[in-house]
């Protein structure tokens, strides 16, 4: 019974409403008009089909036909406010007076402006979501438009200053040298500092690459990640803290570094980017001076002290003065060394396709003679939507790196430190004025790493509801490398070889 009544209330309403619009519409038609016009881009006067034109406040609206005109009828008399709204124009009001039985004209020409959608994250969340909906802290780095306008060579080189609390702890400037990674710091005291890193979802290793005399401090480690080209990147997003462990397990309390690659876009044709960058890497520091004073006993025995000899003993102090600066004065110990990088990339795909390849080189010459970093390398990314519910991705990287490293700065038989404790007049094992091995022995030494690093990645989605969403990630990351170690024969029988 309560049905019944419910119902019949209903269609008592629903009687009353069209009774009411029934004797109120002649009532409108006779203090009303019309309103029409057209809605035209303001840059290329093209007609704009499918936008929205509303008078606010009165209900009445329409959508331009394909010549981009428009006709609203039943427009109540008086002076009116126009709005046409359309994606990708600036929404634009005019007023406009519609007299009684008349029709009045407008037109539009409207402005296009960017719109800026709600950002989507894929790191720190099961699968892709907006940033809004998330509690994690996460930023992001737009790393195409940062390698368009510098010259960036590593991954190193773009996560530097690019996003607050993200810090690299780089302890030499030499060509392939690693930096430590840390996010807000020290994030635990049992599991690793160290933020854990994925590209394009499969984890990759990230840490210094151990080798010949890198554990004992004699030279500077690798960093793996230089084998990724940062020209291949599309955007790198970093999730800090803790919370990253929710996720990823705990050996990603330090944070979260998710690489994605560029992938191809559904262009009419191919997008083709080539790039060729030059320089060249200096010593731009201030070199130390080293100074020795030449007193009687030291211009008594000049097979100890050879450059004193030239001195009275009975001068002056000051005209007894030695003065030398070996890493500017010798030209074995430091070089101009030359960088060149060669890119080049393709992107493409339709409406259910997409793809993106790329090849690489980049050549690094370092100050020290013995200092140099080579890699060549490509990507080759694929894309296929079968179906609205379903989607394919594939994911190949390949690169090559030759690193030569030097011995390290602090090391004894290392160029600064000799130049540095070298002593002017004072004859050494190996060259007078230098403490130790000469510039020419140091560059001797032959530290090298060769790595190839492959990495694979296979994903799968599958949503057949809005609540049942499946995917699948297989990946590789495949990294062969080979420590070689190479000494000169010793034919001097000296110091330190000797």
């Amino acid at each position: 019974m309560r049905a019944l009544i419910r119902v019949s209330a209903v269609l008592a309403a629903f009687a009353l409403a069209v009774t009411l619009d029934a004797t109120a519409t002649p009532l409108l038609a006779q203090a009303a008009g019309t309103v029409r016009g057209t809605v035209t881009a303001g840059t290329t006067m093209r007609p704009l089909s499918g936008a929205q034109v509303m008078i606010p406040g009165t209900g009445r609206g329409t959508l331009t036909n394909n010549a981009g005109e428009f006709l609203l009828v039943n427009v109540p008399a008086g002076t009116r406010t126009v709005r046409v709204q359309m994606i990708g124009y600036a929404t634009e009001e005019r007023q406009v007076t519609v007299g009684e039985g008349e029709a009045a004209t407008l037109d539009f020409q409207l402005r296009e402006t960017a719109i800026a959608l709600d950002e989507v994250v894929v790191t720190g969340t099961a699968g892709a979501t907006q940033r809004r909906a998330i509690g994690n802290t996460v930023s992001t780095v737009n790393a195409e438009k940062l390698t368009e306008s510098a010259p960036i060579a590593t991954v190193q080189e773009l996560l530097t200053a690019r996003t607050p609390g993200l810090t690299l702890m780089s302890s030499s400037g030499q060509a392939g040298s690693s930096s430590r990674i840390r996010i807000r710091g020290a994030g635990s005291l049992s599991a690793g500092l160290e933020p854990v890193f994925y590209v394009d979802g499969i984890r990759v290793y990230s840490g210094t690459a151990s080798g010949y005399s890198v554990e004992s401090g004699i030279v500077q480690g690798t960093n793996p990640l230089d084998a990724i080209n940062p020209d291949d990147i599309e955007s790198i997003e970093v999730i800090k803290g803790p919370a990253a462990a929710t996720l990823y397990g705990a050996d990603a309390a330090g944070g979260v570094v998710q690489i994605i690659t560029k992938k191809g876009r559904g262009t009419t044709g191919i997008q083709w980017t080539a790039s060729l960058e030059a320089g060249r890497t200096d010593w731009h520091l201030d070199n130390p001076i080293n100074y020795w004073l030449c007193q009687p006993q030291h211009i008594a025995d000049p097979a100890v002290y050879p450059g004193c000899a030239q001195f009275d003993p009975n001068s002056s102090a000051e005209t007894r003065l030695l003065v030398q600066n070996p890493l500017k004065e010798d030209p074995a110990a430091l070089r101009t060394g030359d960088v060149l990088g060669v890119n080049l990339s393709a992107r493409g795909g339709g409406d259910r396709y997409n793809y993106y390849l790329s090849f690489e080189n980049h050549d690094e010459q370092g100050v020290f003679y013995n200092n140099f970093s080579k890699r060549t390398g490509g990507r080759a990314n694929f894309g296929f939507v079968p179906s609205d519910q379903l989607n394919f991705t594939a994911n190949v990287g390949y690169a090559r790196n030759d690193i030569r490293m030097p011995l390290n700065n602090n090391s004894s038989d290392g160029i600064l430190r000799n130049a540095f404790r070298g002593r002017p007049g004072l004859s050494a094992p190996w060259k007078e004025g230098w403490r130790g091995l000469s510039p020419e022995i140091a560059n001797e030494y032959d530290n090298q790493t060769q790595t190839e690093r492959t990495t694979i990645g296979l994903t799968t989605n599958f949503n057949p509801f809005s609540w049942f969403q499946n995917r699948l990630t297989l990946g590789l990351d495949k990294n062969d490398r080979l420590n070689r170690l190479f000494y000169t024969i010793d034919r001097t029988g000296r110091q330190p070889w000797g």
